[in-house]
C-alpha cells in the first residue's frame, strides 16, 4: 500500500503521472485504458473480501483457543464475523459518504468464510502438532 500526501496544487501532476504509468502498462501488457474504472471497482471490493478474511482469521483463532471444542468455535464464528460484516454495511448508512449495499454485505461475508476456512486448518495443524509433540515427550 502506498500513502501519499500532497499539496492541492501537486494534485494535478501526481494525477498525470499515475495516469501515465497506468496507460504504458496498459500499451505493454496490450489492454485498453476503458476498464480502469472496472478496475478500481474490482480492486476495492477485493480488499474488502481481504479485510474480512483478515479479521475472521484472528477472531476465530482466538474464539478456537478458549472454545472447548472446534465445533463451538466454528458455529460461534460463522456467526459473530458475517454478523459484524453486515453491521459494518449498516452502519455506512449513517456515513455522509457511504452507501449501504448488499452485494458488499455479501462479500464481506464471503471474505469471513475464507478467513474462518483458512483459520481453522491452521488451527487444525496447530492442534495435531502439539498432539504429536505430547507423543513424543511421553
Amino acid at each position: 500500500m502506498i500513502l501519499c500526501w500532497q499539496n492541492s496544487s501537486d494534485s494535478e501532476n501526481l494525477t498525470n503521472l499515475v495516469y501515465g504509468v497506468v496507460r504504458t502498462i496498459e500499451k505493454f501488457f496490450g489492454q485498453d485504458a476503458t476498464y480502469s474504472i472496472d478496475n478500481y471497482y474490482i480492486t476495492r471490493k477485493v480488499g474488502h473480501c481481504i479485510v474480512f478474511a483478515i479479521m475472521a482469521f484472528f477472531s476465530h483463532v482466538a474464539i478456537a483457543a478458549t472454545a472447548n471444542n472446534h465445533r463451538s468455535a466454528m458455529v460461534c464464528s460463522f456467526i459473530v464475523n458475517p454478523v459484524i460484516a453486515i453491521v459494518t454495511e449498516i452502519c455506512q448508512t449513517y456515513a455522509l459518504s457511504r452507501t449501504t449495499s448488499i452485494i458488499d454485505a455479501l462479500i464481506n461475508i464471503c471474505g469471513c468464510i475464507i478467513g474462518i476456512g483458512i483459520a481453522t486448518l491452521y488451527v487444525a495443524v496447530n492442534d495435531e502438532k502439539t498432539q504429536d509433540k505430547g507423543n513424543h515427550e511421553k
